[in-house]
């Protein structure tokens, strides 16, 4: 659910966040005689206040229909339908111990585990063996990739529901059950999860607790209620870290790809293309180990940019051959992938620009500009986190991720074939539990 930890903040932090978007309203309407190549930067900044505006007002109103409960499934105790649980592993002994521990602990009736190992060279198939029971089957393959993983334990489930899970996840004991009621109520065929973080024992994990709160809570909400003709829901990634899917839809659309980095945005990219219904699931929950170090996180964040960049280019191709819907969702992507790299990058070149030219109406603006994490775009962090750490991700960390799309896109220009880099990570601890968000 939104949750909203200090109301009375609201009152604080709406009247400068307002004023700042007028300012610069005021700016883009007393300069009029600007050249065209300035004039885009101009348009540029009237749409992104635009933008926060309107991104403040889909929070608030998504907060406000929280009393209205989506419909669950009532199910019996004797006709919970069958769910298997593929969990992908390539070097994972720091974590996978935790992870089954947490899955076997999960309260659900019929609840299988199928872990692939992916030619791991550690002790984390030892690991698993030691934790084998009846409702955990260990496949071993050569290192082919976590794509390859996962089809061979979709090729191995005989249940009706499939969950993919990353191998360092925790869950809450009732979290699968209700999230099979909201899938089965809902009537969709897919949905994704909220993920928390479960080491926040340093300022970066508290940062990455926060960037997975404003993603959840609102671009995949908002998806979620968005409709298609009436009818079909969306998502812009069903996550592969979290992600529930009907078994029947998964095997429709075919293998994962392993020719792209995120398999997991390709896969949901395939299953709007079909017409199936996908959704965000507040009910499912799991808290996962995030990196703990600015190395880390640049290698992780390379991975995610250059796969989503990768399914938008081969989307592009098969430009006229897609359906309408999956042009939608097209859009949703290449909305991820460019928005805030163009902002970055047209923000320095302005900024560059103002200073040598002297145009003083334009180097207020673009100085304004540069305060967006202050206005309503950071409204969730601001009400649930002191300011401190709402200015440090607004001007520090969000930076950084900026930075971090905008040259690894560049980069990936360059070099159209990237590969997989690891990252350490420390052990998870079997006791810590996953709160939802």
């Amino acid at each position: 659910m939104i949750k909203i930890k200090t109301p009375w903040k609201l009152a604080i932090y709406l009247p400068p966040s307002l004023t700042l978007n007028l300012l610069i309203l005021q700016i883009f309407f007393v300069k009029r005689n600007y050249s065209l190549f300035d004039s885009f930067y101009f348009y540029y900044c009237l749409l992104l206040t635009a933008y926060c505006l309107v991104k403040g007002f889909i929070f608030m109103a998504l907060y406000l229909s929280q009393r209205h409960r989506p419909p669950l499934a009532e199910i019996t105790e004797t006709n919970w339908p069958g769910l298997t649980a593929i969990v992908p592993a390539y070097n994972e002994e720091e974590v996978i111990g935790a992870t089954l521990q947490s899955l076997l602990a999960v309260d659900y009736p019929d609840l299988r585990i199928i872990v692939v190992d992916d030619g791991s060279t550690d002790r984390t198939g030892e690991i698993v063996t030691a934790l084998q029971e009846g409702r955990i089957t260990y496949l071993r393959q050569e290192n082919l990739g976590k794509a390859q993983a996962l089809t061979q334990g979709i090729s191995r489930v005989d249940t009706e529901y499939t969950l993919m899970v990353d191998a360092d996840c925790l869950f809450p004991a009732d979290s699968f059950k209700l999230a099979i009621r909201y899938l089965i109520g809902q009537g969709d065929d897919a949905v994704g999860g909220a993920l928390t973080v479960a080491n926040r024992r340093s300022p970066l994990a508290c940062m990455q607790l926060m960037e997975y709160g404003e993603d959840t809570l609102l671009f995949r909400r908002f998806l979620s209620r968005f409709r298609w003709r009436g009818g079909d829901r969306t998502q812009d990634v069903i996550p592969g870290a979290l992600g529930l899917f009907r078994t029947a839809a998964l095997r429709a659309v075919g293998p994962l790809c392993g020719e792209v980095l995120a398999e997991d945005v390709e896969l949901t990219a395939r299953l709007v293309e079909h017409h199936y219904r996908l959704s965000f699931c507040p009910y499912l929950v799991g808290a996962t180990v995030v990196p703990e170090t600015l190395g880390a996180l640049n290698k992780q964040r390379k991975r995610w940019v250059q796969g989503y960049l990768q399914v938008v280019i081969r989307q592009l191709k098969r430009w006229r051959k897609l359906p309408s819907q999956s042009r939608y969702h097209l859009l949703f992507l290449i909305y991820k992938v460019i928005y805030w790299p163009l902002t970055f990058t047209l923000s320095w070149i302005y900024l560059g620009r103002a200073l040598v030219i002297q145009d003083w109406y334009l180097l207020e603006l673009v100085l304004l500009a540069q305060c967006f994490p202050f206005t309503l775009q950071g409204l969730v962090r601001f009400c649930n986190y002191d300011l401190k750490a709402h200015l440090l991700y607004g001007f520090g960390y969000g930076y950084f991720l900026l930075f971090n799309r905008t040259y690894y896109q560049i980069h990936l220009l360059f070099y159209p074939q990237p590969r997989w880099e690891t990252y350490h990570r420390f052990a998870l601890r079997p006791q810590t539990s996953a709160k939802g968000g």
